[in-house]
């Protein structure tokens, strides 16, 4: 019983993660699009995506090896 919260828990912060990595995403092509996209903006851009990534995968991949 209280792996199967668990299992809930993790899946339902996955899915938060994966909207707030989208979200990231359109922000990403927000900057490309209009053209103001400076080197600091990419460097953030590009970093907080990989932490993102990083945080999603580590959420994933542990609840595959079940």
């Amino acid at each position: 019983m209280q792996e199967n919260r668990l299992n809930g828990a993790i899946t339902a912060m996955a899915f938060l993660m994966f909207i707030l990595i989208a979200f990231w995403c359109i922000n990403m092509y927000k900057h490309y699009s209009t053209g103001r996209w400076s080197k600091g903006s990419k460097i953030i851009d590009f970093a907080g995506l990989i932490m993102l990534l990083a945080t999603f995968g580590g959420m994933v991949l542990p609840m595959l090896k079940r």
